[in-house]
């Protein structure tokens, strides 16, 4: 792939702040090869897994891949899986897990029954960076013809990686009575409540299914990530008045403990918004961020942890009105930490990216991509490495959904120590 470099200068956002690093991406120019949506990012030793679902016509769709190196290089590419009657949506999609053997897990998600968001998760296996799959497995053992995805993964230790997942068996009777017409997981039809469920896998198949809540927002994504010897899931929750704001489970290597708010806005909603939060570590230092319209304005609020998870800082509001949220996060090895979100402008959707220091404090921004509102689809995707990156996401283009990449690069600036991972 070649590309078009264009270094983007982030802004100071307040006078007081010193002079800012630079945030330098670099688009890839757009490429045929890439046709496609529900882009997502892995980090490698020698660059990045990029994984997107094609439309292949018909009732078929494949899960395809590249290793791209660090300045976006495609270095090898293949097929995961492909199949009939999967589910394809842009807010609930595929991922690819590198594992601390270097082992790759995958996940996809495909039909069971007649109901609308009845689907299963189903995930394969390669040990030889992509040449050869695994023969696919259901995550999950209930049998019910429910919904089941928004996974998040992470690392285990060695083969193994622990995956978090929405799990709809308690509301196959809400499932049952609302028919193919309708999204029901307590969206006003009767029967359970969407639940929160996580395994570990290895080599030798999948581990538990162990219940983290029995109650959470019926379709916002999950986010994992490992800090120190802590794993760490947030995810938006969901109280018996629709209170639905974001909540933490940590194992600290020896058990799950009790589930705790993480961001409590106060945000009432009788249905799901579709707006997940983000999470991501390196070290210790683990960063999370969560959308909210508590009190009836959009927000972007962050908060920061030094301690694996165990306590965490005030919230800091990132940005207050004209955004959409759909964020993701990246924590770089000196600590600082990139937040990808949709903000608005009009009928424009900008693709942002904000550069965030120790203290969750904003230190710069810049605008990676301004599309109508309509062209600019999906959850954006990063993955970070040392001070570089990548991210994708998708946009329309001549009414065909296409992925786009850029490279990135936070070059450290030496205010802030380093931390190894």
């Amino acid at each position: 792939m070649s590309r078009i470099l264009h270094t983007v200068l982030a802004l100071c956002l307040a006078a007081p702040l010193p002079a800012c690093p630079l945030v330098e991406v670099a688009v890839l120019d757009a490429d045929p090869g890439l046709q496609g949506a529900e882009s997502s990012l892995a980090r490698m030793d020698d660059g990045f897994v990029l994984t997107w679902q094609s439309r292949l016509g018909g009732n078929e769709a494949a899960l395809r891949f590249r290793h791209l190196s660090p300045e976006g290089r495609n270095r090898a590419s293949g097929e995961i899986a492909r199949g009939s009657g999967w589910f394809l949506n842009g807010a609930d999609f595929p991922s690819l897990q590198v594992l601390d053997n270097g082992d790759w897990i995958a996940h996809w998600l495909e039909r069971t029954g007649a109901g609308r968001y009845s689907y299963d998760i189903r995930t394969t296996r390669s040990q030889d960076r992509g040449e050869s799959w695994s023969a696919p497995v259901t995550l999950h053992d209930d049998g019910t013809a429910s919904e089941h995805g928004f996974v998040a993964w992470v690392p285990a230790g060695e083969d193994g990686a622990w995956a978090t997942w929405l799990d709809g068996r308690e509301t196959v009777v809400a499932e049952s009575r609302a028919g193919e017409g309708g999204h029901a997981h307590g969206h006003g039809a009767a029967g359970g409540a969407m639940t929160l469920r996580v395994a570990r896998l290895s080599r030798d198949g999948v581990i538990g299914g162990e219940l983290l809540d029995d109650r959470v927002c019926d379709c916002c994504q999950t986010a994992a990530a490992r800090a120190g010897t802590s794993t760490l899931v947030v995810y938006r929750d969901r109280s018996d008045d629709e209170v639905r704001d974001i909540h933490l489970r940590r194992h600290d290597g020896r058990r799950w403990l009790p589930a705790q708010p993480l961001f409590a806005e106060g945000w009432r909603i009788a249905g799901c918004p579709v707006n997940g939060p983000a999470l991501a570590a390196r070290g210790r230092h683990a960063v999370a961020a969560a959308y909210s319209e508590a009190g009836g304005t959009p927000a972007v609020r962050l908060r920061r942890s030094s301690d694996a998870g165990a306590s965490w800082s005030e919230a800091v509001d990132v940005v207050v009105g004209d955004t959409l949220g759909r964020l993701h996060l990246a924590v770089f090895d000196d600590g600082r930490a990139l937040l990808s979100r949709i903000d608005t402008d009009g009928g424009d959707a900008i693709l942002r990216l904000s550069l965030h220091g120790r203290h969750g404090e904003v230190l710069s921004q810049c605008d990676v991509a301004r599309r109508k509102a309509s062209q600019l689809a999906g959850f954006p995707r990063m993955a970070v490495g040392g001070q570089g990156g990548m991210l994708s996401w998708t946009e329309a283009v001549g009414g065909q959904p296409q992925v786009r990449v850029a490279t990135l690069r936070v070059p450290a600036d030496g205010s802030e120590a380093q931390e190894s991972p």
